[in-house]
């Protein structure tokens, strides 16, 4: 449903925006018995999850499409 609903909103920023739209995508893994929730409120070892997943190859990847993007 979020993919949908993401797939909306570039469709309709296209519609106003002339210029190119980048899609950059971070990853989050996860064991299959370590759930993260989809809520708000996280745990602190949820948090600490997400905040460990920036060290992940893709996402170091996509942080240096975004850096270059910026320059």
């Amino acid at each position: 449903m979020q993919d949908f609903n993401q797939q909306q909103q570039i469709e309709f920023a296209s519609l106003w925006f002339p210029g190119k739209i980048d899609i950059l995508n971070f990853e989050l893994r996860n064991e299959k018995d370590e759930h993260i929730s989809l809520s708000w409120h996280l745990t602190k070892k949820e948090k600490l999850q997400v905040k460990e997943s920036i060290k992940l190859p893709e996402n170091i990847e996509t942080i240096r499409k975004l850096k270059d993007m910026l320059e």
